[in-house]
């Protein structure tokens, strides 16, 4: 998979303000993914891993507290 600016579905190409953020939004969407599935091979704990899919949800979002 290619990680360059605009190619994700609603992001723009890096010279546009709103392309990075959204670049960026993208990217650590596809991070936390890929170690949620980490942590769920090492140590399977579903309860822990929906908190941290949660918070991050809620990071994403700017949503306060949680």
């Amino acid at each position: 998979m290619s990680l360059n600016p605009g190619s994700f579905p609603g992001t723009q190409p890096s010279h546009s303000p709103s392309g990075s953020a959204g670049f960026s939004a993208a990217l650590h969407i596809i991070t936390v993914t890929r170690g949620l599935a980490v942590l769920e091979r090492a140590f399977g704990d579903e309860a822990q891993l929906r908190k941290i899919a949660a918070h991050t949800i809620d990071l994403v979002l700017g949503k306060a507290g949680g």
